[in-house]
């Protein structure tokens, strides 16, 4: 298990739903709109969860930080499943 932890603003709650979706960011510009980066988090779960058969997650809480928790399998999938 591996969890990633920072201690910035964190995410509302209304917006962890969809940071996991590519194009998707919490991150305004200048003018007030999205940057659509947000690929990060979308190319991540797709690498552990479906390459690597694991498991992604986050908490948040505002003004707290947030918490990214990766948990992939301690067994190697077999040859015929590669």
């Amino acid at each position: 298990m591996l969890e990633l932890t920072d201690s910035g603003c964190g995410i509302l709650a209304e917006e962890q739903q969809v940071i996991f979706f590519p194009g998707k960011s919490t991150k305004k510009g200048r003018l007030g709109t999205e940057h659509n980066t947000g690929w990060g988090l979308s190319l991540a779960r797709k690498f552990v969860e479906e390459d690597c058969r694991g498991r992604i997650s986050l908490e948040s809480e505002r003004g707290a930080g947030t918490t990214i928790t990766v948990v992939l399998p301690t067994e190697r999938a077999g040859e015929d499943e590669v």
